[in-house]
């Protein structure tokens, strides 16, 4: 029994009764029933992703380095996550690296082909064809008894390019031989370019000595000595045996100039022997054509 004022409360199986204190009629007021209610299981959401605020750096640079990438609208919206962006980015700094490197290798090789050489810095005249500078010979380049470094070569009939006859009246000189051994000379001998007529050189004779093959090694089976007289040019562009810039440069073998030798006339066989070889190196030594054996064919 709880009491409230002049009312008590009386708990009977009926519900709770009300007894005032003036003794009144109880009466009893049954409170209604409690409605039952049932409550569903609670269906747990999936999680959303989390959203980064890239803005909040503490948060930002939590996040792994691939997370990184997918939280960035900015990196997203350009597609800086994707492969094929980083492949592209590779590929151009590929193609600039060698546009460079070619750039500068091309640069290099202009500039080597137009520095002057010593001889062109004299008051000795050039002669310029392409991007090269020959220097012609003057008159006291041809001094008997004069000796050169030299290659020998040979060209004409049955050679590996090909060639035809060398022996015509179609040599830079206007001239070839029959009988007489007849070679061409490189351009910084020669004295003039290709198709500029006989350069100072045509007519002279040399005695050409064997001394080594390309290797270095002894020529075998060779005659020792043999006179020729200069009726071609050899040109310098184009090949390298006969690229030397003037008289004081040389060719991949350290040599000066370039008998370059007319098969038909029977020079290379003559010079070249049975050895088997078609280069050497040796000694080119200007003598009076009184040495020389043969006849000038003009006509």
């Amino acid at each position: 029994m709880m009491r409230s004022g002049n009312a008590e409360f009386v708990q009977s199986a009926e519900g709770i009764e009300v007894v005032n204190a003036y003794d009144t009629p109880r009466h009893v007021h049954s409170e209604p029933p409690v409605p039952l209610t049932v409550v569903a299981p609670h269906k747990q959401e999936p999680e959303s992703p989390q959203v980064i605020d890239t803005e909040a750096p503490e948060l930002f640079h939590k996040l792994d380095p691939k997370a990184r990438i997918a939280s960035n609208p900015t990196r997203r919206r350009l597609g800086l996550s994707t492969p094929w962006f980083w492949t592209a980015i590779v590929t151009l700094i590929i193609a600039f690296l060698v546009a460079a490197i070619v750039g500068a290798v091309v640069s290099t090789r202009s500039h080597r082909h137009h520095t002057p050489s010593a001889a062109a810095n004299s008051s000795t005249p050039t002669n310029t064809f392409s991007s090269i500078a020959i220097a012609i010979p003057t008159p006291g380049t041809f001094t008997i008894g004069r000796s050169f470094k030299a290659t020998f070569t040979y060209y004409g009939s049955g050679d590996e390019a090909g060639s035809a006859s060398c022996n015509t009246l179609d040599s830079a000189c206007g001239f070839y031989t029959s009988p007489g051994y007849a070679a061409a000379v490189s351009q910084n001998l020669y004295g003039l370019g290709p198709a500029e007529g006989a350069g100072p050189a045509c007519g002279t004779c040399w005695r050409l000595t064997p001394a080594t093959d390309s290797s270095g090694n002894g020529v075998r089976n060779k005659t020792s000595s043999i006179v020729v007289m200069v009726n071609h040019i050899c040109p310098a562009l184009g090949n390298p045996l006969c690229g030397q810039y003037n008289l004081t440069s040389t060719n991949l073998y350290g040599a000066y100039v370039d008998f370059n030798l007319c098969i038909d006339s029977g020079a290379s066989a003559a010079l070249f022997g049975g050895s088997g070889i078609g280069l050497a190196v040796g000694n080119a030594t200007e003598v009076d054509c009184g040495n020389w054996n043969g006849t000038r064919i003009t006509n």
